[in-house]
């Protein structure tokens, strides 16, 4: 059955179970409107469950990025290369966003915001952070082995004095 809201507050139960096989190729709830898109809701939404996307369809997972790292190129993103922090800075403080996330104003000139596409931009810029700090940890190593083998040899030398 599907439970319909009926404007006012009431609600009603329409059965589809004698319709057999029933396809809606477009619904709008809370609207009359839905454009293009196969379903349009007006207004907050709620899900008891998971939300997934079909494998069918295209969608180049943000893996490329360790692909990229640890094999020197990917498979299913081969132009992706890491970029440095410096390149970064640099963007960030020219546009005010960060490089390959839809920023603000593309989102107010366009009225729409890609959720599907910033879950896959976050979750690049979340890999490309974890592969910025592994880099950082390990010159914090060296750096740190460098200083204690600089402190041992003063500490020789002015034991020699």
């Amino acid at each position: 059955s599907l439970t319909v809201g009926i404007t006012g507050g009431a609600s009603d139960t329409i059965s589809l179970a004698n319709l057999g096989p029933t396809r809606i190729d477009r619904l709008g709830v809370a609207t009359d409107t839905h454009g293009s898109y196969a379903l349009t809701v007006e207004g907050d939404s709620f899900v008891n469950g998971d939300i997934y996307r079909s494998a069918t369809v295209t969608f180049t997972h943000p893996d490329y990025v360790f692909e990229s790292y640890f094999d020197g190129i990917s498979k299913a993103n081969p132009s992706y290369t890491l970029p440095n922090l410096f390149e970064v800075e640099k963007f960030v403080k020219s546009n005010k966003h960060l490089p390959g996330v839809q920023s603000r104003a593309d989102i107010e000139n366009s009225g729409r915001w890609n959720v599907s596409k910033n879950i896959q931009s976050n979750l690049e810029k979340v890999e490309e952070l974890y592969l910025h700090t592994i880099e950082q940890e390990k010159k914090i190593k060296r750096l740190e082995d460098k200083v204690e083998r600089l402190l041992l040899l003063l500490e020789q030398q002015e034991e020699k004095e």
